[in-house]
């Protein structure tokens, strides 16, 4: 297990999509045996958490509200501990995430999917979990969720 430093990163780029911009405040890449995970809070209308898995040259990505962080993180621990954990109701009632541990051919995962206008789905290596909820715990303890 690798980790590349926030600091790496700390320059803040921002980019145009559908009118908003938006602007990278926080970016962190974790690296296991087979896959690469990004971390990044983004600022556009309200700020939020971008997981993205990367293996054999495909992204799946979920976002998450910064506001929800905590008790995404909280969920997700619980399932990487294989205990069987409730959907966790988020984005003010307009999306939802599910956690289930499952064992593949690499090793454990906890699959998150994320319910919204779509499903959208990635698979965490249990590996690479705690490293994971750092990030996270950094942010939310961090000033991001103060507004500007």
């Amino acid at each position: 297990l690798r980790t590349i430093s926030p600091d790496y990163f700390s320059t803040c780029r921002g980019f145009q999509t559908s009118s908003v911009l938006v602007q990278r405040l926080y970016s962190a890449t974790l690296l296991d045996r087979q896959k690469k995970y990004f971390i990044d809070l983004k600022q556009g209308q309200k700020k939020h958490i971008k997981i993205s898995e990367v293996s054999d040259g495909k992204r799946a990505t979920i976002m998450v509200d910064l506001e929800d962080v905590t008790m995404f993180s909280s969920k997700l621990m619980v399932a990487a501990g294989g205990e069987k954990v409730g959907t966790l109701k988020a984005g003010r009632g307009v999306k939802s995430y599910d956690f289930t541990k499952v064992s593949t051919a690499s090793g454990w995962q906890v699959v998150v999917t994320e319910n919204s206008t779509k499903k959208y789905q990635v698979e965490l290596s249990c590996e690479i979990i705690q490293e994971l909820i750092k990030h996270l715990i950094i942010i939310s303890d961090k000033d991001f969720n103060q507004e500007e």
